[in-house]
């Protein structure tokens, strides 16, 4: 015959709550990796985008890395 014990009262609600906060941290650990590389990937480039959209770029120079590789002007118009 075999003999199973139960735990009554409060060690059983000790018990119960010391299970449900392992299984929680179980499951935070299972899902903080995606979380972070969800936020790097997706919400940070967004976040990004939208406080540059506020302010805007001014390019420092009028040729391409230093090089004035292609010089463009509006013709002339004779009026």
């Amino acid at each position: 015959m075999s003999t199973t014990t139960t735990t009554t009262g409060a060690s059983a609600i000790r018990t119960t709550s010391l299970r449900k906060r392992r299984e929680a941290r179980a499951g935070i650990g299972f899902v903080a990796p995606f979380l972070a590389m969800f936020a790097v990937v997706f919400l940070i480039p967004i976040v990004v985008s939208v406080y540059r959209s506020f302010f805007r770029d001014v390019a420092s120079g009028s040729d391409l890395y230093g090089l004035s590789l292609i010089h463009i002007s509006e013709p002339t118009r004779p009026y």
